[in-house]
């Protein structure tokens, strides 16, 4: 923070300690590939980009921000984020794991309702569609399949959204006329792991980094 007086957090890598899965791995390896305000930023709608507990904050940020919000059906630190993200403060992370996150078979990551799959997607459509999000004045153009679509277009027309919805995977056609859409909505693919990801980044007509999304 003292090399670039713009940030007001700065985080750091993490390692792990204890009971660690092969999922959590893959988690922490995706976590420490996002080092600047921008990644963690646009990566804020698939996991939560960085441990707030390896981060250093300014007082008055914190302050502003009125610390943690624990009365959500959702997680405290997904909450802390998208707030973060909100209010257009920025963080960047240092690429050395300075924090050791112990894991093990009972803690509230694995056992806590809020850290449910359906309560993490309710927390990521809210910020999303919500006046600050990304999808303000516009409508939103989801691409995805079967339950994890239905569910999220569900989700995002009780927040009042509008939606156009592809039924589409990676490696399908893309419909021309979906694409021709694209300055008149805000495009939302539903994958989250990284080889659809990866190939949507590659492969997908006109795709842009800055304009177009990720929510898992």
């Amino acid at each position: 923070m003292q090399g670039d007086p713009t940030l007001d957090a700065a985080c750091s890598q993490i390692g792990l300690v204890g009971h660690i899965t092969d999922g959590m791995t893959k988690y922490a390896q995706w976590q420490n590939g996002l080092l600047t305000h921008q990644q963690m930023m646009k990566a804020r709608f698939l996991e939560i980009p960085a441990l707030h507990q390896s981060g250093l904050y300014k007082k008055q940020v914190l302050e502003d921000m009125c610390g943690y919000h624990e009365n959500t059906d959702w997680p405290v630190d997904i909450d802390f984020w998208n707030r973060w993200f909100v209010r257009g403060y920025k963080v960047a992370k240092v690429p050395e794991p300075l924090y050791f996150w112990r894991q093990h078979r009972t803690q509230s990551t694995r056992t806590n309702r809020k850290n449910s799959l359906p309560n993490l997607q309710k927390c990521k459509v809210h910020y999303f569609c919500q006046p600050e999000g990304p999808a303000h004045g516009k409508r939103i153009q989801l691409w995805g399949r079967g339950e994890t679509l239905k569910h999220i277009s569900t989700l995002m027309e009780d927040a009042g959204a509008q939606l156009v919805c592809v039924d589409w995977k990676p490696g399908w056609p893309v419909p021309e006329a979906a694409v021709m859409q694209q300055g008149s909505v805000v495009r939302v693919f539903l994958f989250g792991s990284d080889k659809p990801r990866e190939r949507i980044r590659k492969e997908f007509p006109g795709f842009d980094f800055e304009k177009d999304w990720f929510l898992s």
